[in-house]
């Protein structure tokens, strides 16, 4: 299954962008920019292919092989990128920037055994075309994995992931670089039958088990630790 896509759009500055000032997030001051362009798409590319694949071969519960491959490249004009110092995070307008980059999904299932691994990557690169630098505003190239059990007697599944963000390093002079990451979660879901009430649905989930210290991209504080 093969699709392309071709898009050109435009996106007016929000509010943030044009009138949020002060002081957010600990010391970081917000500088606002009342002059912003509306950022314009004048190429969007979408390439993108999708396959699936059942076979027998391995034991008696068969193997399920899904796949999802999309490769895009944006240009745009009057690129709204986020300029962000250790102090002082404001918007700009970039007057010819690109966003290239690929996700990639696959998973395997073994539907006698509820079995699901599945896997996913992200990888993304942003230029500002005008002055021969990194756009400020992407994150690093990330991986996620997991692995999911349905026990269909009892209405209930449980999902292990891990999610691992690379260190990035291409930033404009004066943004600090962001150190790579990983996390592990843990879901647990539970459709348990009430009469009188349909698709009741109990969800727990335990995110960053391991109580991970980590600063998502850009973010001046950071990002909470373990949680439920």
């Amino acid at each position: 299954n093969l699709t392309f896509n071709y898009a050109q759009s435009f996106r007016s500055p929000n509010f943030q962008e044009l009138y949020i000032s002060g002081a957010h997030f600990g010391a970081n001051n917000f500088v606002p920019n009342p002059d912003l362009k509306p950022e314009e798409l004048k190429n969007g590319v979408e390439f993108g292919i999708k396959w699936k694949n059942s076979t027998r071969v391995v034991g008696e519960d068969g193997l399920s092989i899904e796949g999802q491959l999309s490769l895009y490249q944006n240009e745009y004009d009057n690129f709204i990128d986020s300029i962000v110092t250790t102090t002082v995070t404001t918007f700009d307008n970039i007057s010819s920037a690109r966003i290239r980059g690929l996700e990639w999904q696959t998973q395997l299932s073994w539907p006698g055994s509820r079995l699901k691994l599945y896997s996913t990557v992200t990888i993304a690169r942003g230029d500002n075309l005008t002055k021969d630098q990194p756009l400020s505003g992407i994150p690093g190239h990330s991986w996620s994995m997991g692995l999911e059990k349905n026990f269909s007697h009892r209405s209930l599944s449980a999902r292990l992931q891990t999610t691992w963000n690379q260190r990035q390093d291409r930033v404009i002079t004066g943004q600090p670089e962001t150190p790579g990451y990983s996390t592990y979660d843990f879901y647990v879901n539970w459709w348990p039958v009430v009469h009188g009430i349909d698709d009741l649905q109990v969800s727990v989930a335990l995110e960053n088990l391991f109580d991970k210290a980590y600063t998502p991209h850009l973010a001046s504080l950071p990002a909470v630790g373990r949680g439920a």
